[in-house]
């Protein structure tokens, strides 16, 4: 199409900040060029609806490439003017920010598809840099009670990154004692909108939750859009291939979880009014946005105003009086309601880290993100307590310090880790709560200590040298390498099972974990394979070829394709390569053309059916015209031999030949070797290794005369250094039943030698 030819024009280029090819250098186009291809797109436009409808298409995907461009470079606070002009001037065209709409296709070939444009694992991650830098925008350009909320959020703690990750955290909060809350969001892949919600129940259970009530036959018109939208799909099958449940943070208290899920929806419908939101974005799936603050501490979306149920005692002038050291009886005074009321906030609000909901479980909690705080900052108690009176917390203020006294306030800060920690030592919790941070950067199975600790040093601040591995250490029990390995076994084990018919299976186990891809370099396929196989080395002590069967010892023993071949040719002695090929998964006919001949190499008695030497005889003794004391002396050379040594299809002719000359050395008949080489058919050194094998085996104290032991050679050079002018037929009549040829070589390499000295 004309356009698509225009937009090919346009050359890419890569911006250091960029991460991704943009289109751009429109200057490379000359003006009388792009004249023309404008006015044949105009009449295009003019003349053709579809055309029209494709160029429409384009455009909405160009602008979705200009927003990412822009969104990337630009600073935070101009981005939510830039989207709010953009929704204006497209509105009537359906358009959003999550993904392209259904109805926006492209029927060309020319035009990048939607799978392409957008992907839906970008669509949907979660980057800490960018959470971070809207908590950053929110809290310094917004004074409402979500930024007050938001003060002490830490976007790294509690994160998830894998499955395993999300196991190891819940395992940890369940062996405390508590129930862990998640923070959770239900991913629609079709339409690009987001469920964000929180639960006690795990996710698996939360998501059979939201099936159950999308496919109930009694659902409410009132729900909101996502339960409708599930229920469309026709069964819960494909509603699940629809809807993904992420699980982005878990954490040991309802009220933690509570402010994270109030963070990721505004986060996720970020916009340029004074509430921070923008409700054409996930009102779809979040109805009214504000509904689960309305639940809790808020009122009606988005006047700010709280609900009437919880106005007596407002969550942020509870939490303040809370943090100035307030007692019971004080904030009884302060907000005119009984001590049972402000119990009942405490649950509402989530201000507890052991489900108690009294004082000191609502000061635990307050506190708990403040001394994070300093654990990360490595300060000592006396450092903390100034750091808090800096921020303006009073609390510790309230307790004057006296040495060796109950209620001091180093005892009351360690009364508080006590009662989130389960200890009251510093040192330890401050390891827990590192532990915890160290869980969270294990990204990928491959990563080492050096670059775990780097990546924790951007915000957390180690006393000393060494101290990460004695965090690991202490809160783990093992080093990090351990740990990391431990995160990623059910992973490792799971592929090797999938792949355990594989040949090359460390390498699918390495493309599973991400480590490498299917096209990358050599080196880097062959470096992940490497560090898989020193994995299961390490953990199993075993090669990974044999994972599978050591983890389920009832699976057959994998088959390489030689052993394949082997066992086929075993039962097929005489098939030839292309009929093994057509049974056997492989398709490479050179290789298994290979294994077929090394079979037959080492089965060669197998493919020609064995002779009975014995049978052999009769022959040879008919064409040398010897008599019958020849024949019985030979089969009793045979089973001589025969009784201490195999006798094979190799050997068979050259071990007849070699019985029958010592039978006729024997019986003093005259036979050559020569006339036995044309006779058997095999050649005079055959015949002479034949002869020293078969005289090997035989007693010679039953012969009287036996062939010499010594070579022909030597002999030869012996009788002409005692008759050196002895004549070549005189040495050839000495050893006639030697072969003329080798002697006549043996009598001129001697009178070579003679001449030389």
């Amino acid at each position: 199409s004309s356009f698509y030819k225009l937009a090919s024009k346009i050359k890419p280029i890569i911006d250091s900040k960029i991460s991704h090819n943009f289109l751009g250098n429109l200057n490379k186009i000359d003006i009388a060029e792009f004249e023309d291809w404008l006015k044949l797109l105009q009449k295009k436009l003019h003349t053709d609806e579809s055309y029209l409808n494709h160029f429409k298409c384009f455009l909405l995907w160009l602008i979705k490439i200009v927003i990412k461009l822009i969104s990337e470079m630009w600073d935070m606070k101009n981005i939510p003017i830039f989207h709010s002009t953009i929704l204006k001037d497209l509105k009537n065209y359906n358009f959003s920010f999550a993904t392209i709409e259904e109805d926006i296709r492209v029927e060309t070939n020319d035009i990048p598809a939607k799978n392409n444009i957008i992907n839906s694992e970008t669509r949907f991650t979660l980057k800490i840099k960018k959470l971070q830098g809207f908590l950053t925008y929110y809290i310094e350009n917004y004074n409402n009670i979500y930024s007050k909320r938001f003060k002490n959020l830490d976007l790294n703690r509690s994160k998830v990154v894998t499955h395993q990750v999300y196991i190891e955290l819940a395992r940890k909060i369940i062996q405390n004692g508590q129930i862990p809350c998640i923070v959770y969001e239900i991913c629609d892949d079709k339409k690009g909108w987001i469920r964000i919600g929180w639960s006690s129940h795990s996710p698996d259970e939360r998501m059979k939750w939201y099936l159950n009530k999308s496919f109930s036959p009694s659902l409410p018109p009132d729900m909101a859009n996502i339960y409708y939208e599930m229920a469309k799909n026709g069964s819960k099958r494909q509603a699940q291939a629809r809807f993904d449940m992420r699980v982005r943070y878990v954490f040991p208290t309802k009220g933690e979880a509570l402010i994270m899920e109030e963070f990721l929806t505004i986060f996720r419908n970020r916009a340029n009014n004074p509430s921070g939101y923008d409700l054409t974005i996930n009102n779809e799936y979040n109805k009214i946005v504000g509904e689960l603050f309305k639940r809790h501490i808020g009122g009606r979306f988005p006047s700010g105003s709280l609900n009437p149920k919880w106005r007596d005692v407002p969550p942020i002038p509870l939490a303040d009086a809370i943090l100035e050291g307030s007692e019971m009886n004080e904030l009884e005074s302060l907000f005119s309601v009984s001590a049972k009321t402000i119990r009942r906030r405490f649950r509402a609000y989530g201000y507890g880290v052991k489900d108690i909901y009294d004082l000191k479980d609502a000061r635990a909690f307050l506190l708990k993100p403040i001394i994070i705080e300093g654990f990360k900052k490595g300060l000592n108690q006396k450092n903390f307590f100034k750091n808090c009176r800096n921020e303006g917390i009073g609390i510790f203020d309230r307790f004057k310090f006296v040495l060796n006294k109950f209620n001091d306030r180093g005892a009351f800060f360690r009364r508080m880790l006590d009662q989130i920690w389960d200890t009251s030592k510093h040192k330890e919790a401050r390891h827990l709560v590192i532990a915890d941070y160290i869980l969270s950067v294990i990204t990928r199975p491959d990563i080492t200590p050096g670059d775990a600790e780097a990546e924790l040093k951007k915000f957390i601040k180690f006393k000393y040298r060494g101290e990460f591995a004695q965090i690991c250490n202490n809160a783990f029990g093992i080093d990090f390498r351990g740990k990391r390995d431990d995160l990623f076994k059910p992973i490792i084990e799971k592929l090797a099972l999938e792949n355990k018919n594989e040949p090359k299976i460390q390498l699918r186990i390495a493309i599973g974990l991400g480590i490498c891809k299917e096209n990358d370099p050599v080196d880097i396929r062959d470096r992940a394979s490497h560090w898989v196989a020193s994995y299961v080395k390490r953990n199993y002590g075993i090669r990974p070829r044999m994972l599978p069967q050591y983890l389920h010892p009832g699976l057959s023993e994998y088959s390489s394709l030689k052993h394949q071949v082997f066992k086929y040719m075993d039962d097929h002695p005489k098939a030839k390569p292309m009929e093994v090929k057509e049974n056997m998964e492989s398709m490479n006919i050179a290789t298994i053309r290979g294994y077929v001949k090394l079979w037959r190499k080492e089965n060669w008695e197998k493919i020609k059916a064995p002779l009975n030497p014995y049978d052999l005889i009769p022959k040879y003794i008919e064409k040398l015209g010897v008599d019958k004391e020849i024949k019985v002396l030979t089969i009793k050379f045979l089973e001589t031999f025969q009784s201490r040594k195999k006798i094979g299809n190799r050997n068979l002719k050259g071990l007849v030949a070699a019985a029958l000359y010592l039978a006729c050395f024997v019986k003093e008949k005259s036979v050559s070797k020569m006339s036995l080489e044309k006779c058997v058919g095999v050649s005079s050194v055959t015949i002479r290794k034949r002869i020293k094998e078969l005289m090997d085996c035989i007693d010679k104290n039953n012969f009287s005369k036996l062939p010499r032991d010594v070579p022909l050679k030597p002999q030869v050079f012996k009788y002409l250094n005692n008759h050196p002018s002895a004549r070549v037929n005189e040495v050839i009549n000495l050893f006639k039943e030697e072969n003329e040829d080798t002697i006549l070589r043996y009598y001129q390499e001697w009178r070579i030698k003679r001449r030389l000295k």
